[in-house]
């Protein structure tokens, strides 16, 4: 789950116009190193990863839950492109809006228990809120929970 999130962090938060950004020289904020991350992903384990399936096993089934997401870049930025020109077309800026992160649970074929995805909301600034506070950004649509490890992928520290 660190692991995906810091690559959600690097995908969404270069500063870019409405146009996409074509060169290289984005320095996102936020960045973590290697070390940061694998400590991220070993607390998510130690602590809400094992409460989740200990919470949802059961003495005839063990359970263990998504915890790392994979996201396409290409599929990303067409997603950053979608929300910035819909957010182009009702007037507000890129620099006014943000993306949200949920966790969600969805059902597979044939699992009696729903397992942890995760999917993006658009969010804007408005006159009381900041982007890091926005609303839901509704001109623009949620983005779908992509793919996970099966069993989970250990980030393994670089």
């Amino acid at each position: 789950m660190a692991a995906a999130l810091m690559v959600i962090g690097i995908c969404f938060s270069c500063s870019q116009d409405d146009k996409p950004n074509d060169s290289n020289d984005c320095e996102p904020d936020g960045l973590l190193t290697y070390k940061e991350a694998d400590s991220l992903e070993s607390n998510y384990k130690k602590y809400q990863y094992a409460a989740i399936n200990q919470g949802l096993s059961t003495d005839n089934m063990e359970f263990l839950d998504n915890r790392e997401f994979l996201f396409e870049l290409d599929d990303l930025q067409c997603y950053l492109d979608y929300v910035r020109k819909a957010g182009a077309d009702a007037g507000i800026p890129s620099s006014d809006m943000g993306i949200r992160v949920y966790l969600g649970a969805r059902f597979e074929e044939g699992q009696e228990r729903p397992h942890t995805q995760v999917f993006f909301v658009p969010t804007a600034n408005t006159a009381s809120r900041s982007v890091s506070e926005g609303d839901t950004f509704y001109p623009a649509q949620p983005k779908d929970y992509g793919s996970s490890g099966k069993p989970p992928k250990e980030l393994n520290q670089q």
